[in-house]
């Protein structure tokens, strides 16, 4: 059984995920090249996913400091422009866009992000002895 902040999390990321295609396709279908759409969908996917993850999913971390935003953007955007390339080479692989985007997002914004997000965005907070 998952931890309940893994639980958490993975709901945050479907509504982020959401947002993330809805934006994508919205672009893709106004003919903005795939590059950019995608990279804009995993940006507004990214933010929801920020937030929510903060406010909901991991309730046990430090909220007076901004540390894990910082953290956060330095993780996450890597993550986007690696996956935007990916997105790029499979469609250029002969992959249609749907499938292309889902590997992508299967193997780059799931596989080892709920880790890095737990173990270095979101630490759990260290009690003081006596708090």
């Amino acid at each position: 059984m998952l931890n309940r902040w893994a639980t958490r999390s993975l709901a945050v990321g479907a509504v982020a995920a959401a947002c993330d295609w809805a934006t994508a396709g919205t672009l893709l279908f106004s003919q903005v090249p795939t590059r950019i759409a995608t990279m804009a969908g995993a940006t507004l996917g990214a933010t929801v996913n920020y937030l929510g993850n903060r406010f909901f999913a991991f309730q046990d971390i430090d909220r007076h400091s901004n540390a894990s935003l910082w953290r956060y953007a330095l993780v996450i955007a890597g993550l986007i422009g690696v996956h935007a390339q990916a997105v790029v080479w499979l469609m250029q692989a002969g992959v249609p866009f749907p499938g292309a985007k889902l590997a992508a997002d299967l193997t780059i914004f799931n596989v080892g992000q709920l880790l890095l997000l737990r173990r270095f965005v979101f630490p759990p907070k260290v009690e003081a002895p006596g708090e």
